[in-house]
């Protein structure tokens, strides 16, 4: 398909040594299930019907002020070529049809896959945070404790030239249930929302 505008172009220059000497110009196109036709620029103004016959060449239809043929080098094309475009649709259609038959045969095995490729983007993007902003891996425990020592929200530091570390102390000996206060503005909501961030990233 792509070597097509230079192979008609020259096909071009071949069928206008054939046709008549009163023909300036011509050139090759192609149309889906049409083929290739050949285009003659009009020679005349108010053509009758018979006067557009030339010879060795079927007459196909007119289109403003080109009037276009099938000729022998149209239909060698027809031959050798085909109708191009279709038979590449069709291709690319049995094409996807097969990949779509595969891809059901195999939906749990490639839904794993995709599962396992979203893990493994959530866990490099950890890791890469963490070794840019210097963060460390938690101890996990099943004992109801939360210990933050130095604690950085990792959004609010972004955006904050002296961001204030922050420590957490919650378990039964310092009690699961705190009592946050202070002025509008203090960052309550930042040291609240760092902690849950926190829980959530472990």
């Amino acid at each position: 398909m792509a070597s097509l505008h230079g192979l008609m172009s020259e096909t071009a220059k071949v069928e206008l040594e054939r046709l008549p000497s009163f023909v300036e110009e011509c050139s090759m196109l192609y149309m889906p299930h049409l083929g290739y036709l050949l285009g003659v620029k009009t020679w005349a103004e108010g053509l009758s019907m018979e006067e557009k016959q030339l010879p060795d060449m079927k007459f196909m239809f007119q289109n403003n002020d080109y009037i276009h043929y099938k000729s022998k080098g149209c239909e060698e094309l027809d031959v050798m070529i085909g109708d191009t475009y279709p038979e590449i649709v069709a291709h690319e259609t049995r094409i996807m049809m097969r990949l779509t038959a595969i891809i059901m045969d195999n939906l749990h095995t490639l839904a794993a896959c995709v599962d396992a490729c979203a893990e493994l983007d959530c866990l490099i993007a950890f890791a890469k945070v963490a070794k840019e902003f210097s963060f460390v891996r938690p101890n996990i425990t099943s004992d109801k404790i939360i210990s933050i020592k130095e604690g950085k929200h990792p959004l609010h530091m972004l955006t904050c030239d002296n961001f204030v570390t922050n420590d957490l102390e919650s378990s039964g000996e310092d009690g699961c249930v705190k009592i946050l206060t202070g002025p509008n503005s203090s960052g309550k909501s930042v040291y609240m929302k760092q902690i849950g961030k926190f829980v959530v990233m472990k």
